[in-house]
C-alpha cells in the first residue's frame, strides 16, 4: 500500500509521532462489498492512554478533570479508488471520562464512512463476554454508513484477501456493548439478491461464524440507507456463515444518565398555565 501511494508513508511517520493511536497503512478485501478497503484506523486502547497522557491535551484537560471530548467524528475523504473505511481496533476498554460506570459519561464514534470493528468492544469485564451482563460497560454507541463486526480471528493478509475460501475465514465469538445507528442497504424486490437481510444483518458479517457467537448488547438504530458501502446483502454461504446471534437490548439504556454521548434527548416541559 505504501509503496502504492508513497504519502501514506511519510504521513504515518508524522501520526506514529503525534498520533500513535491512528494509521493509515491497513489495506484488505471486504468481500462482500468485493473491494479493497482502505482504513482509517483507530487503536481504542492506545487513544484511552493517550487522552490521559499527551502533553497537548493535557494542558486543555488537566488530569482529574474528567472533561475529555466523548465524541469522536472521524471522516476519510481520501478520492483514491476503493472503499475508504474507519476501523476500531483495540477496543474492550473505551475513552470513559471517569473509572465508575456510575459516573463516566463513556464515548461515541461517529463517520459518514463505513466503520469497521475488529475484536470485542466496550468489555471491561471479562467474565461478562458471551452475556447479557453490561453492568460494567460504560455507555457507547456507533455511528456510520454501514457497520462491519470482524471477530478476533480475522487477519488482513489471508481473511482479507481477494482469494481467500469462505471456509478458510473461521471466526471466534464476539461481544459488543454498544448503540448502533447505521445505514443499510434497503430491499429492492422478491427475488434472490434483492433483500436487505434484515435487522439481524444490520452489523455485517464476513467470516464463517458456523458454531460462533455474535453477542451484542445495545439497540439498533436504521435512519438512512447506507451510501458508501452500497452492495446488497446476499444469503450465508457465500462471503459469510451466520452465527448463534446473542443480540439484547442494554438495560442500562433506560436510565438517562447512562444514555451514550450524542444521543438525542425529549425533554417533556409542562404548558405554563
Amino acid at each position: 500500500y505504501a509503496s502504492q501511494y508513497p504519502w501514506a508513508s511519510t504521513n504515518q511517520t508524522a501520526l506514529s509521532n503525534y498520533l500513535p493511536f491512528l494509521s493509515l497503512t491497513n489495506k484488505f478485501y471486504d468481500q462482500r462489498e468485493s473491494k479493497w478497503v482502505m482504513a482509517t484506523q483507530i487503536d481504542i486502547g492506545r487513544l484511552k492512554s493517550w487522552l490521559g497522557t499527551n502533553n497537548a491535551t493535557l494542558i486543555k484537560f488537566p488530569p482529574g478533570s474528567e472533561t475529555y471530548p466523548n465524541i469522536m467524528y472521524v471522516a476519510d475523504f481520501r478520492t483514491i479508488t476503493n472503499l475508504h473505511i474507519i476501523r476500531l481496533i483495540n477496543g474492550l476498554v473505551i475513552p470513559t471520562n471517569g473509572t465508575s460506570v456510575a459516573t463516566a459519561n463513556g464515548f461515541t464514534v461517529a463517520t459518514p464512512n463505513p466503520l469497521y470493528v475488529w475484536g470485542h468492544y466496550n468489555c471491561p469485564n471479562l467474565s461478562s463476554l458471551g452475556t447479557t451482563n453490561t453492568a460494567a460497560a460504560f455507555p457507547a454507541s456507533l455511528v456510520c454508513d454501514a457497520l462491519t463486526i470482524l471477530s478476533p480471528n480475522w487477519q488482513d493478509a489471508t481473511y482479507g484477501s481477494a482469494t481467500t475460501a469462505l471456509n478458510s475465514r473461521p471466526a471466534a465469538n464476539v461481544t459488543i456493548n454498544a448503540a448502533i445507528l447505521a445505514g443499510a442497504v434497503y430491499t429492492t424486490g422478491t427475488g434472490v439478491g434483492n433483500w436487505s437481510g434484515g435487522i439481524q444483518n444490520l452489523p455485517r458479517l464476513l467470516e464463517d461464524w458456523s458454531g460462533d457467537t455474535f453477542t451484542l448488547n445495545g439497540s439498533l438504530v436504521n435512519l438512512f440507507p447506507s451510501t458508501r458501502a452500497t452492495t446488497q446483502f446476499q444469503n450465508p454461504g457465500v462471503y459469510y456463515n451466520a452465527p448463534t446471534r446473542n443480540i439484547s437490548f442494554n438495560q442500562n439504556f433506560k436510565d438517562p444518565t447512562k444514555l451514550p454521548p450524542g444521543t438525542p434527548l425529549v425533554v417533556s416541559v409542562m404548558p405554563v398555565q
